[in-house]
């Protein structure tokens, strides 16, 4: 598109959120669609419709990315009186976790890195909501998918998984013995029949993991959708915020299995230097564009409903920078690709070449931050298909059989998803 194109945008601030946001299931038509919802920010957010794409690959896309939406956002003229106020103009979209992705198989409709420009943008906080209707400048659309075969493949066959995985587990501690490796975050894959509609799977992930970022993209005919524990980044008005996440123990049966399942976690020598480990790591990453950058005091356990993890929060000041040139110094960060990273993500590019945009990140950007998520407890929906991914983080002392259990912990939520009935829950969209 030429770059003297300019997008107008109106923006309307809506009497009810619970009456103006649309329901999701009447908008399963239209694509490319975008749905999130933070409750950390109290926000929901649903995108339709494209007028303009940003489109990026190669190991400048980030960098590349930023570039064009900084131009876009400068290009954008709001049209009529209403002051747009917190209802920032967004571009949502986001990136796969290796820049050498190439849009194939499963991952067809799915770009290196993509950011749009909606036609329509609900906004909904508590009880305000927003509508940015943006006209399309020319004929904007996403690319036509690669259509293409993966290499590699999600099995559903445990035994013929688990020996995979730990011929693979040792080959990386044997290399890291060796020096050439501090940690490796590994990652495998099941497949699931799926005969349901995007919106069940959405609501029901809604429904069992409330504290959880739980996201929705569908820039055609395949769906991804995933509910996560962990931000990549959250900027707003220059003040920065991550999170370290590592380190992993089962759930117990009861509140107290659940409080001695997490002092044995923090207690275990190999979950905490795994832990130091990713908070030295995204320190390191993002020094150079953040001031005064502030670590909580030890990691604290974060409950999930599968299982129990080790959280530290981070944080900063960075007035200068812009979520994609923060994303750029993060990803990916050490608790998705491992130490060091050049050689870390040399190993799982050559061994996982369809890990696709499993633990890359999506989430939105304006002119004045963004929030970003690590793309982890997601799947993708493919036909009648459900194919889900896990990792585990492996370092000095990792156990291959306990690592696989570790991975099959993350993807039980996949599997209760298939095997379970339609839920009776409100259909995701409409602000509660």
């Amino acid at each position: 598109m030429s770059g003297a194109c300019r997008h107008a945008v109106r923006v309307e601030r809506l009497k009810s959120a619970a009456r103006e946001f649309p329901a999701l299931g009447g908008a399963l038509a239209e694509r490319p669609l975008f749905y999130w919802e933070d409750p950390k920010a109290g926000e929901k957010m649903l995108a339709l419709g494209c007028a303009h794409a940003i489109e990026a690959a190669g190991e400048g896309r980030l960098a590349e990315a930023d570039a064009q939406a900084q131009r876009l956002f400068a290009g954008l003229e709001a049209a009529g009186s209403q002051a747009l106020g917190d209802a920032l103009p967004r571009l949502v979209g986001g990136f796969s976790f290796s820049a050498r992705h190439v849009p194939a198989g499963c991952w067809r409709e799915f770009p290196p890195c993509v950011f749009v420009l909606p036609e329509r943008l609900w906004i909904a906080r508590g009880d305000s909501c927003w509508l940015l209707c943006c006209t399309p400048c020319g004929r904007a659309r996403l690319r036509e998918p690669v259509v293409g075969v993966a290499a590699g493949s999600a099995t559903s066959d445990p035994e013929s998984a688990r020996a995979r995985w730990a011929e693979r587990v040792n080959a990386a501690l044997a290399a890291i013995a060796a020096g050439a490796l501090r940690k490796v975050v590994l990652a495998h894959s099941e497949r699931f029949p799926w005969d349901r509609s995007p919106a069940e799977l959405a609501a029901r992930l809604r429904v069992a993991r409330p504290s959880c970022v739980l996201f929705w993209f569908a820039p055609g005919a395949t769906h991804l959708i995933g509910s996560t524990p962990e931000v990549l980044l959250r900027l707003r008005g220059g003040a920065f915020q991550t999170h370290a996440l590592a380190g992993t123990a089962a759930r117990g049966r009861t509140a107290e299995e659940d409080r001695r399942q997490a002092a044995a976690l923090l207690s275990l020598s190999k979950d905490r230097r795994e832990h130091a480990a990713v908070v030295e790591g995204i320190c390191e990453s993002v020094r150079g564009q953040v001031r005064g950058l502030r670590v909580a005091d030890g990691p604290h356990p974060e409950l999930l409903p599968e299982a129990i993890h080790l959280s530290t929060a981070i944080w900063g000041w960075a007035p200068d920078a812009t979520a994609l040139s923060l994303a750029n110094a993060l990803h990916p960060t050490p608790s998705v690709c491992g130490l060091p990273r050049a050689d870390a993500l040399a190993r799982i590019e050559k061994e996982e070449p369809d890990r696709g945009w499993y633990s890359g990140a999506l989430g939105w950007i304006d002119r004045s931050g963004g929030v970003l998520a690590v793309a982890l407890r997601s799947a993708l929906i493919d036909g009648q298909s459900l194919i889900a991914w896990a990792g585990a983080g492996i370092v000095s002392g990792s156990n291959p059989g306990a690592e696989f259990e570790e991975t099959s912990l993350k993807l039980q939520p996949w599997r209760a998803a298939a095997a379970a009935a339609p839920p009776r829950c409100a259909a995701v969209g409409v602000p509660r």
